[in-house]
């Protein structure tokens, strides 16, 4: 009786472990997250010159949707092996806990906020790093989130923890 109620823990503890991410040797496009960053509102000062000469200092804002929040990910992307399909943005999804997906933003305002964005063309070779956007509720943007991406080879998972 008593290895069977081991037995039983050890299934339960089993089926209850944290989410893994993919093993990447096994992907031609190679994904690595570098940074997370969750924010509220992204507020930079910028400097503008004018046709005069002048410049002055403004700030630069930018809020997510009503109860949502942005996730900034830093992102390396690398074509490893030769051959395979190219780097499909719209294959690249972000899911919460609550199993939503969320799309990559339009992000081009991140270059307002000194963020090098990757650009959003379809990528077909080499090493590409820089910064993506989602916006997800502010309810789950603690818990530790998935990026997964529809490889060639299958989904690959890179685990992002705010």
């Amino acid at each position: 009786m008593r290895k069977l109620a081991l037995v039983l823990i050890a299934l339960i503890l089993s089926a209850c472990s944290a989410p893994k991410g993919s093993d990447q040797s096994a992907f031609t496009w190679q994904i690595s997250a570098k940074e997370v960053v969750v924010a509220k509102v992204l507020s930079d000062k910028a400097t503008v010159t004018h046709y005069d000469g002048s410049s002055e200092i403004v700030i630069v804002t930018d809020t997510p949707s009503s109860g949502k929040v942005y996730v900034l990910i830093h992102l390396d992307i690398n074509k490893a092996k030769a051959g395979g399909s190219a780097f499909n943005w719209d294959k690249l999804t972000l899911v919460d806990t609550n199993k939503i997906s969320h799309a990559r933003l339009n992000d081009d305002f991140l270059t307002r906020h000194n963020k090098d964005r990757l650009p959003g063309i379809t990528l077909s070779l080499g090493d590409n790093d820089g910064w993506i956007a989602f916006e997800v509720d502010t309810a789950v943007s603690a818990k530790t989130m998935t990026l997964t991406y529809q490889a060639d080879e299958g989904i690959n998972k890179v685990l992002i923890n705010p």
